[in-house]
């Protein structure tokens, strides 16, 4: 990084960068879990293992229902989430000093 802000990377070109990664390991976190999430909803409705005792719940199946709504609000939150706590590393970053990377680097 220290390299590329001597080569004349801009400040906010720097901010941009680590902006850009963190929204992209937001959305494969979302697909990842949109993926699994799907995958354990289908496994417990087509097997419906025994987790309810019906003298205790007065019911023996799990319902399952999967809201779009529900869907928006948790992919948008959990990138948001990544966008935002890569703010503070994206405002070092551009920060540093070039030179002072470098000459640490070096020692």
């Amino acid at each position: 990084l220290a390299i590329l802000r001597a080569m004349g990377m801009k400040a906010s070109e720097v901010v941009m960068f680590f902006l850009a990664q963190g929204v992209f390991v937001g959305c494969v976190g979302v697909a990842l879990g949109l993926v699994l999430g799907f995958a354990a909803c289908a496994f417990i409705s087509a097997y419906q293992p025994a987790l309810l005792n019906e003298s205790i719940y007065n019911a023996v199946k799990l319902p399952m229902r999967i809201e779009s709504g529900d869907l928006f609000l948790l992919c948008t939150g959990g990138i948001l989430i990544c966008l935002v706590f890569s703010l503070l590393p994206a405002w070092g970053a551009a920060r540093t000093r070039p030179v002072e990377a470098l000459r640490l680097e070096n020692s």
